[in-house]
């Protein structure tokens, strides 16, 4: 969904920027509850790593409180809060459901930047993937196992888990292919990573630049190099399409202007008409 921003160089071929990132990424996991889930539980607490909900069986009500909108999952599905915003689980009073939680714990800035790269909240019917519907019923036995070594096998299901979310992501739109190139940059995906926890901060190239610990030219000249865009054009694609999903999920223009950077409504609605007059995206957004 990132609207098109004109390259100077042609992106590294998707494909390859993944398997390069894949064997960069390094994650902890906990499993915090596992089993027959009934009645309602709010997760409000802030400063969380992100969370992964398996719906294994029967209904859930998921209500997001950063966007006041709710949303019922049938199983098999997965419900993640990449950002860990605070939201709220209601099972169907027909038997409850049963679920696996885990918190997602990043340990480098690459793969920090990657969990924040995908949709928030996300919501993915496990029924059109079978493979993920597998892997999601191999995490939820080995919770259940209690065997030797089951955080480690935990960490490597979670893994693959991961990967095919990254792939279906990346299939139906919800992540541009130029994304991953520059995550594969460990001081770009430090920059990347803080633009995504704040993307209606007042960025400029100078302030991402100390987050990568790079010279502003420095920073400027690499991350043109490896995005194939500028920093002012990439970052503004990215505003871009996070204003879209929280306008897909029904949010108020005005609260998206706001949570995404834009000076005013007024400003973002000028951005999407000219976004869709010429296709190349809304103006920078990223100071000099």
């Amino acid at each position: 969904m990132l609207s098109p921003v004109p390259l100077r160089n042609p992106p590294a071929d998707p494909a390859d920027a993944l398997s390069r990132l894949l064997k960069l990424l390094n994650f902890r996991t906990r499993v915090f509850f596992s089993g027959r889930f009934c009645g309602d539980t709010d997760y409000d607490r802030i400063n969380v790593p992100a969370q992964f909900h398996f719906v294994l069986e029967g209904q859930l009500l998921v209500s997001d409180a950063q966007t006041g909108i709710s949303r019922e999952v049938c199983a098999p599905a997965l419900v993640a809060f990449p950002s860990s915003n605070p939201h709220r689980l209601e099972a169907s009073r027909f038997g409850g459901c049963r679920l696996l939680c885990c918190y997602v714990m990043p340990v480098d800035a690459v793969s920090a930047a990657l969990v924040r790269a995908l949709p928030n909240p996300l919501y993915l019917d496990l029924k059109p993937h079978p493979s993920l519907a597998t892997l999601s019923g191999l995490l939820a036995a080995e919770a259940a196992s209690g065997l030797p070594g089951q955080d480690e096998a935990m960490a490597l299901h979670l893994r693959s888990v991961i990967l095919a979310v990254i792939r279906v992501a990346l299939r139906e739109g919800h992540l541009a292919p130029s994304m991953l190139p520059v995550l594969t940059d460990a001081r770009l995906a430090r920059a990347i990573t803080g633009f995504l926890e704040r993307p209606g901060a007042r960025w400029t190239i100078a302030s991402l630049a100390r987050l990568a610990g790079m010279s502003r030219s420095a920073f400027a000249a690499t991350f043109t190099r490896v995005a194939g865009a500028t920093p002012q054009q990439f970052l503004s694609a990215v505003r871009f399409d996070l204003a879209a999903r929280l306008l897909d999920q029904g949010v108020p223009a005005k609260a998206v202007a706001r949570a995404v950077g834009y000076a005013s409504s007024s400003s973002f609605a000028r951005s999407v008409r000219q976004s869709r007059s010429r296709a190349l995206g809304p103006p920078p957004q990223c100071d000099q």
